[in-house]
């Protein structure tokens, strides 16, 4: 609903209503806090980039065909080993030692001698194969190679390598236990050598008793030690017997049970996992990056943080606005969500003593909707017969720029068929007085200016503010605001910098308008200390 101005004092009744809480909303906030990150916030985040993952999630997925071709999969042949029986101490270590021995330096070496290639680096080709038990007798030998011929020859060479270790490592066990019984046997003969020579030394001595004696005891001694001679040597000789067969038995046991063979693969089996890894992990990236920004985030994108910030209600917000890129034409004011805000501002517009009604439209960070929505609410106001002044202290004046003015000062021109007097400052003026009375007293003003506020109705301001400046000039150009900020462009300081501002001034921060606000908000945009005078502008506006 637009509300139209009269006659005479050119304003509805209503609007003198905010004159008595207009007041209420001059208090300071605190420091502004973002709200919750609830699940549902973090479902908002993810809706509003959805474009930016799914895109993240293209490229991952075309990353992952791209690795597919650049670095395929390896092939892969296996071989068994058999194992031959042996008496384990421990049951299953046989196998366990097997596959150690397999994966040692030692047969990847013999592995690479056995395929011609240098053996200086045999840690290296170790990662290019497994051995693994199927059984407590069956070694599985995998290898992997960049074709399948070279995964073959590699598998072969390993099981040749390990049969020959194992056939080198049964020998060697077997010569050192020959050479330990051998070791027994020598000592053995050693002993009785000795005994022998002290009995003939002692005999080629003059005989005694006592000689006697000791002669008989050391040949006792011989004579026992020939005794276990003789018994350790068939001993050791069926020793010898038995290791060998079963050297033997474990040699010709041990061998290549399956030569090695291609591992059959899918044509499209990896192709698929790698596009699924590429698109999975795009996908966990992006989303990730996006909830960890959100989360870090100090931009406002609720109704209720921007209330809370700015310290006044937010009692409109609008979808984003897809004008097109770069400043939209005044034929952009058609939009139906521009003319919600238009509306708004319509009945926000602020009387004052002298009859000049007033209303200032600060943009919190991108001028370009609020001075299409200027533009809209003067020539609206021009077509109902009132005479709009129209001052742009916007940063490049962009609402000049619309209405076709390029050059600084009071100009009249002719937009959509309808007069407006255009005031737009010098740049060099930063802080341009305005024709309004400030806190009882009226700073001096240009000729131009005064000449044309006196013979205006309706005076519309769009104002940018500077923290570096303050905004002590606002309230000589309207005696009410209203702010517009952008869903996600502001940080929460600037907003509140923004609302401080206003006050400060002396202008009355009369509400926010919030561009681009997520379908998916519920809060209403009425916090604290800004419920009670929202309510009474509600009241005051339905009488």
């Amino acid at each position: 609903m637009t509300l139209s101005l009269r006659d005479g004092d050119n304003l509805p009744e209503p609007l003198w209503a905010y004159d008595d809480f207009a007041s209420l909303d001059q208090r300071s906030v605190g420091a502004p806090t973002g709200g919750l990150a609830s699940l549902g916030y973090i479902k908002a985040a993810l809706r509003r980039t959805t474009r930016v993952w799914i895109s993240i999630a293209v490229l991952g997925l075309l990353a992952g065909l791209a690795a597919y071709k650049e670095v395929p999969p390896a092939y892969k042949a296996t071989s068994e080993v058999l194992l031959a029986s042996s008496a384990e101490t421990v049951s299953g270590q046989a196998i366990l030692d097997a596959e150690a021995f397999a994966q040692s330096n030692q047969v990847a070496a013999a592995a690479l001698r056995k395929m011609g290639l240098p053996s200086s680096d045999p840690g290296s080709f170790t990662g290019d194969y497994t051995a693994t038990e199927l059984t407590n007798r069956v070694l599985l030998i995998t290898s992997k190679a960049k074709s399948s011929a070279l995964a073959v020859q590699e598998a072969n060479a390993v099981a040749g390598a390990f049969l020959s270790f194992q056939d080198q490592l049964l020998r060697t066990q077997q010569q050192q236990v020959t050479a330990a019984l051998q070791q027994q046997i020598a000592q053995a003969k050693q002993r009785i050598s000795v005994l022998t020579k002290q009995i003939k030394a002692l005999s080629a001595r003059p005989p005694t008793p006592a000689l006697e004696t000791r002669i008989v005891g050391l040949k006792t001694d011989r004579n026992q030690a020939q005794s276990q001679l003789t018994i350790q040597e068939a001993t050791n000789n069926a020793s010898l017997a038995s290791t060998e067969i079963a050297t033997k038995s474990q040699i010709i046991g041990t061998k290549l049970l399956d030569a090695a063979a291609p591992v059959a693969r899918s044509k499209h089996k990896y192709l698929i996992l790698y596009s699924i890894i590429g698109l999975f992990a795009g996908l966990v990236l992006s989303m990730g990056v996006i909830v960890v920004r959100a989360l870090v985030s100090d931009r406002l994108r609720r109704r209720d943080d921007v209330s809370r910030a700015l310290g006044a209600p937010v009692r409109l917000s609008v979808p984003r606005l897809r004008l097109g890129r770069g400043r939209p034409a005044l034929g952009a004011a058609e939009n139906p969500d521009i003319q919600r805000i238009v509306g708004l501002l319509d009945r926000s517009i602020q009387p004052s003593s002298r009859g000049l009604a007033s209303l200032a439209v600060v943009p919190v960070d991108d001028t370009n909707v609020p001075a299409l929505c200027v533009a809209a609410l003067a020539v609206s106001c021009a077509r109902r017969g009132l005479q709009v002044m129209v001052a742009d202290l916007g940063r490049g004046a962009p609402v000049a720029a619309l209405l076709g003015i390029a050059e600084p000062g009071v100009r009249v021109t002719d937009a959509d068929g309808t007069r407006l007097i255009v005031m737009v400052p010098d740049p060099e003026d930063l802080m341009p007085a305005g024709p309004l009375p400030q806190g009882g007293r009226r700073r001096e003003v240009s000729e131009s200016v005064a000449e044309a506020s006196g013979a205006a109705d309706l005076l519309i301001t769009l104002a940018s503010l500077d923290p570096a400046l303050g905004a002590d000039h606002l309230s000589g150009w309207a005696g009410a605001a209203v702010a517009m900020a952008t869903a996600g462009q502001p940080s929460a300081a600037r907003v509140q910098a923004v609302g401080e501002m206003i006050r400060l001034s002396g202008t009355t921060l009369m509400t926010g308008v919030l561009i681009g606000a997520d379908k998916a908000d519920q809060s209403i945009g009425i916090t604290g200390a800004t419920a009670t005078a929202d309510h009474l502008a509600d009241h005051a506006l339905g009488q």
